[in-house]
Parts: structure tokens; sequence; C-alpha cells
């Protein structure tokens, strides 16, 4: 009868013993997919950033920024600042239809709007703008 109850404690600690395995087997293979799949994003974001880098050191996007101005008015600029890789635009006057259009082209850019202030009078709009690249 002593044996009989060693071998049912034996096999109790073994099933203990299996399903602590299992459980931590199961955990680990969790965490690598996790790892996995954190590493994928990683890697989809160094993708991403070599994309910008070709795109901010293209020698033409100066001459695309410089467009901006020619979509406004004179009268409507009120500075238009183009140094180094920085913009800083400032205008007032503008109608609706010239915001959505200077917006548009310059969402379409690849840059990084650090600063942006529209504030509405009447019917016109004042636009303060300071990108970067």
């Amino acid at each position: 009868m002593r044996t009989l109850r060693g071998i049912e404690l034996a096999v109790l600690a073994s099933i203990l013993f299996m399903i602590i395995a299992g459980l931590y087997n199961y955990s680990q293979s969790r965490r690598l997919k996790q790892l996995g799949e954190e590493a994928r994003i990683t890697r989809q974001e160094i993708r991403d950033i070599q994309a910008l880098k070709k795109l901010w050191d293209d020698r033409a996007l100066p001459q695309k920024v410089q467009k901006l101005r020619s979509l406004l008015q004179s009268e409507q600029l009120e500075s238009f600042t183009l140094k180094k890789r920085k913009l800083e635009m400032k205008a007032h006057n503008l109608s609706g239809r010239d915001l959505n259009r200077l917006m548009g082209k310059l969402g379409a850019l690849p840059v990084q709007i650090r600063s942006l202030q529209i504030q509405r009078s009447g019917e016109h709009y004042r636009l303060e703008c300071l990108c970067k690249w």
C-alpha cells in the first residue's frame, strides 16, 4: 500500500510537471511570436525612414517648395523664407479656395510641418506655417 501511494505521488508530480512545462512552452511561443511581430514592424519603419531620406535628399525639393509662392498673389504673402531645409511662410487675406489649394500642395510635398496656425477672420484666413525636411 505504501509503494502504491508513492507511485500515485510520482504520477501526480509528473502530471503537474507536464502542465507547468506546457504553460511555459505556450508562454515562450507567444513571446517569440510577439518578438517576431516587433521585428517585422521595426524593419518596416526602417524602410519607411530610408524612403523619406531619399525624398528629403531630393535636390529638386527646394524648387518644389518654392512653387508654393506662385500659388498666392504677392499681396497675400507677408513672408516666404526658404533657408537651408526650412520654410517659414506667413500669408493673410486667403480665401477658402486659396487655403485649400495651398494646403493640398503642401500636403503633397515630403516635408515635415513643424507648426501650422490658421486663423479665420470673417471670410478670410491667415496662415502661419513652419516646415522642415
